[in-house]
């Protein structure tokens, strides 16, 4: 398992020579953690497994967050998503913490936080590109729900869902736009093909 916080252990629920499906994260120090995603592999498996926490804030003081925090796997699909911010003033975000729930014929699967590491993302007039691999496979993209948590506004113009295929350029499947201009601001919403 693969974690950023040096204060955090993990128990793997695996079989022996089986596949990872679970992991359990359990603080030792009231320093707050928000993990964003783990990597783990098995010596076993050649394939990586990803973990996503959803701003799930870790920390051995109840009252920062959680003490342990189990995440499952949700598949083996990779999802591209093309956000597209708004011109208009002010719609850029510096303080928002985004996840994406991806509805289709086959169920659902949530992404991770939407960060790109080291970059200025959510800027005026930007298009960004948010790549999860390790989602479920949900079919016919129907509709997404935008989470968003934090302090501060972010207005898009659209978004758009790729499906990426091994050999092949990401398959586009939807995209959706936002017609009403809602300001994402600690707020979930839900965006539906026409």
């Amino acid at each position: 398992v693969v974690a950023t916080h040096s204060k955090v252990s993990s128990g793997i629920n695996a079989e022996y020579g089986g596949a990872i499906e679970c992991i359990e994260l359990i603080m030792h120090t009231s320093d707050a953690w928000m993990p964003d995603k783990v990597v783990a592999r098995s010596s076993y498996a050649w394939k990586s497994v990803y973990f996503y926490s959803r701003y799930r804030w870790m920390s051995d003081s109840s009252s920062e967050g959680a003490t342990r925090q189990k995440i499952c796997s949700q598949g083996d699909t990779k999802y591209w998503l093309k956000t597209t911010t708004s011109t208009k003033w002010w719609s850029g975000s510096d303080n928002l913490w985004v996840s994406i729930t991806i509805h289709g014929s086959k169920g659902d699967t949530e992404t991770g936080i939407l960060d790109l590491k080291d970059f200025d993302d959510f800027e005026s007039g930007h298009k960004d590109t948010y790549i999860f691999p390790g989602m479920k496979d949900v079919g016919h993209v129907s509709c997404i729900t935008i989470n968003a948590r934090g302090t501060d506004g972010w207005l898009f113009t659209e978004i758009s869902v790729f499906k990426y295929r091994i050999g092949d350029t990401p398959m586009l499947l939807a995209t959706f736009v936002n017609h009403d201009n809602v300001w994402m601001d600690s707020n979930v919403h839900k965006f539906c093909k026409e």
